[in-house]
């Protein structure tokens, strides 16, 4: 990615050429939209495009507790 991009972030998502670096799914598609490579159809989006999908979030993380 650091050959590609110039950059350690992720994700990164090429569109015609063009390297979107560390973009979220809502990101990905303002741009599509500025960009006319796609249409606006109203639906609402049956995965979420902000966030992983639920099976791939993380588990919560353990509390630290730190003693003092």
């Amino acid at each position: 990615m650091i050959e590609k991009t110039g950059q350690m972030l992720s994700p990164c998502v090429e569109v015609n050429g063009q390297m979107l670096p560390d973009v979220s799914g809502d990101e990905v598609e303002a741009y599509l939209l500025a960009g006319a490579l796609v249409s606006p159809n109203g639906r609402a989006p049956d995965a979420p495009t902000n966030q992983p999908c639920a099976q791939e979030m993380p588990a919560a993380p353990a509390t630290i507790r730190f003693k003092g």
